[in-house]
């Protein structure tokens, strides 16, 4: 009899997880396959969530997601040395292998994931694409030049005390002009603990998902965390897109009245806004343009891209491009990793609607 209601228990235990489980994914497949559901969540859904989540995870200085991380590659250890030694079969792991990916797939989703299955950043904010032509790029591009220079020039070391209470005003005012919804409480950014292994992939930071928490690299050059900290912020708030986060972070940077914070922005974007002229304008204006740009700037960026290729491993670079190129593709972002460089696209459409 004992073993009847064992057997009964087991057997109704493992039915609930799966229905859980299919309901929480039904949930999912429901809003990926509509941009007003998927805005809803991020509007309404999501803040609620983020808000519960940061309450915990901004009392903790360490980062939690990377912690899962460890755990998660220590069990998996422990389960392949049980199932060698006989201690545990097969079947029995493959199920809790299966159980495990399945559960931490819906909490993703159900805890941020689903953000990329929002309207995008033209119709949320009925913003118009812009059609450039070459000389209004050139012109932008001059300008962009000169206020690098500039702020590199009076750049001093980065106020990093100072850049919480500015990221929260940055995104508060750009909230008065676009569809941005932030939960209560933002957290303040996290050491990512596994930094020299992401930086030998070209990660300076994600959002811990599961903990909503804003990971930066310890990798990082000084003049490059505050457009990473305000980026991985900008995800924090429901920000799917890569580029998106990019615009928030230059807009908040580069409306500082802190020459270092201004470079950051610049500096940020300026691979971005040098390749679309290359590829916009002629032979002759590019140059024209290089010829414009401060040693002190050029050394700048000079700097920071000698000190990302000499901790990149192409190996580990290639296969993380390969498989985050195949996540955002299959999470409806259609340009998959080119998405970081759809940034001046989306600035000159902030532009041209909000001139001043």
């Amino acid at each position: 009899m004992k073993n009847i209601f064992e057997k009964s228990y087991r057997f109704s235990k493992t039915h609930i997880q799966l229905l859980c489980l299919l309901f929480l994914g039904g949930g999912i497949f429901l809003v990926q396959s509509s941009p007003i559901l998927g805005e809803g969540y991020s509007r309404y859904v999501y803040p609620v969530i983020a808000t519960f989540l940061t309450a915990i995870s901004r009392f903790i200085p360490v980062s939690l997601y990377d912690l899962l991380i460890v755990l998660a590659v220590l069990c998996l250890a422990v389960v392949l040395v049980l199932v060698g030694l006989r201690r545990l079969s097969w079947k029995q792991a493959l199920k809790g292998f299966c159980y495990t990916v399945a559960w931490l797939y819906v909490v993703f989703y159900w805890t941020w994931g689903m953000n990329y299955f929002r309207q995008d950043f033209y119709t949320r904010n009925n913003l118009p694409h812009v059609a450039v032509s070459d000389s209004v790029y050139y012109a932008f591009t001059r300008d962009y030049i000169e206020h690098y220079n500039r702020s590199v020039a009076f750049a001093e070391r980065v106020d990093t005390a100072k850049l919480r209470r500015l990221t929260n005003d940055g995104y508060r005012h750009l909230g008065e002009q676009l569809k941005i919804f932030s939960p209560y409480w933002v957290a303040m950014p996290k050491p990512m603990l596994l930094s020299g292994i992401m930086a030998k992939m070209g990660i300076k930071g994600y959002i811990g998902a599961y903990f909503n928490e804003p990971l930066v690299s310890t990798c990082l050059l000084p003049h490059e965390y505050p457009f990473t900290y305000i980026h991985e912020v900008a995800h924090i708030m429901g920000i799917s897109s890569e580029a998106e986060a990019n615009l928030y972070a230059f807009l908040i940077c580069t409306a500082s009245d802190d020459a270092a914070v201004q470079a950051s922005g610049y500096s940020a974007l300026f691979g971005y806004v040098m390749s679309n002229a290359r590829r916009i304008l002629s032979e002759n204006q590019y140059k024209e343009l290089l010829a414009m740009v401060s040693l002190q700037a050029k050394s700048l960026y000079e700097k920071e891209y000698e000190h990302w290729r000499n901790l990149y491993s192409t190996v580990l670079g290639d296969v993380q491009e390969k498989l985050y190129d195949w996540f955002l593709k299959n999470n409806k972002v259609s340009s998959g990793t080119k998405n970081y460089s759809e940034v001046i696209g989306y600035l000159m459409s902030y532009r041209e609607r909000f001139k001043s």
